[in-house]
Formats: C-alpha cells, structure tokens, sequence
C-alpha cells in the first residue's frame, strides 16, 4: 500500500498553487514517479468533504419533496459514491489513450500528477461561489461571481495541461473539452439512474 505524507500533499499542492499563478515552474513539484502518480489521487480524497457539502446543499434545496424512503437515500449515496470515484478514474483512463495520440506519453504522469492536486484548489474556487448561487436562491450577482470562478477554473486547467503536456494552446484546449466531456456523460448517466 503507498501511504501519503504530510511533505506528498505539502509538494503536490504548493505546485499545483505556483501554477494556478501561472507559474510553469511549478511543474517542478510533480512528483513524476508511479508512486507520486498514485499519491496524487489522494487529493480525491481532500476534496470529498467540499463534495459532499455540495450535493447536501444540493438536496436541501430540493427540500422535503425530494425526500424519500431510507432505500432511496440509499440509492443516492451508492450512485453518488459510485460517480465520485469514477469521475477521478475515467479521465485518466481516457487520457492514457489520449496522450499516446498526441505523442504525449512521456508527460502523461506529470499532467495527471498535478491535475489531481490542481483539483484541491480548483474546489477551493468553485464551492464558495456555488454555495453562494444555492444560498442566495440564483441572484443575478452569485451567479456571475460563479460564472467567474468556473471560467478561472477552466483556463487554470488549461493552463497545466498546456505546460505539463508541453503541447499547444489550441491541444491542451482539446484535452479540457475532454475533460468536460467525460464528466457531462457520467454525469447524464447519473441523472439517468436516479431520475428528475
């Protein structure tokens, strides 16, 4: 078993910071190894409670009508669970094939490295501006501000896939619109199961 430390989470994140500054020397923290790969999923784990904040904001919002038997509570942790872990699976998966297309194999580890530590500040960003539309029941002002945080959070995604892949700005554009992708269709499957 690889076991994360304290000094795994410290390097991940505080290169995946140097890059939200538009820093690509913060590619310098990523720890290119297979260990460093698999640690890197531990900020899966980091994120969790903010997603997990989300979906009972999501839910309190839907209020008592949306409120069903224990089964169905049931059904929405496992399918939620379910699409949590798959969410931080299918992306990589894709992007083995992916990299091997754009001849991009060598970097593919380094990109997944600081992706999933780019994740943790990425959440940082979006959770209070999402929190902020849910509380304020969509006012016209939470919702730019969150517009704003989701457009930041895309183009510092583009930005590390730009550096980490060291491609074009126009590929590593192609590599985000996959990441959406992915997380579009696992996300119409999920409403598919638990329906409206």
């Amino acid at each position: 078993m690889i076991a994360v430390t304290t000094r795994d989470v410290a390097y991940g994140l505080f290169g995946a910071w140097r890059l939200a500054h538009f820093d690509p020397n913060g590619m310098s923290y990523a720890d290119r190894t297979l260990d460093g790969y698999w640690k890197s999923f531990f900020a899966a784990a980091l994120v969790l409670p903010a997603h997990i904040a989300i979906l009972m904001m999501t839910a309190a919002q839907l209020g008592d009508d949306a409120a069903g038997s224990q089964a169905s509570f049931f059904r929405v942790v496992s399918v939620e669970g379910i699409a949590y872990v798959i969410d931080w699976v299918a992306f990589p998966l894709v992007m083995v094939a992916f990299a091997e297309i754009l001849a991009r194999q060598q970097h593919y580890v380094g990109f997944i490295v600081m992706s999933n530590w780019a994740t943790v500040i990425q959440v940082g960003v979006i959770l209070p501006t999402s929190a902020l539309v849910m509380l304020s029941d969509g006012a016209a002002l939470a919702v730019l501000l969150n517009v704003f945080a989701w457009s930041a959070v895309i183009v510092y995604a583009w930005f590390i896939a730009r550096v980490a892949l060291d491609v074009p700005g126009l590929t590593a554009a192609s590599v985000i619109v996959l990441d959406l992708l992915i997380s579009l269709v696992l996300k119409g499957f999920k409403d598919l199961i638990l329906g409206p």
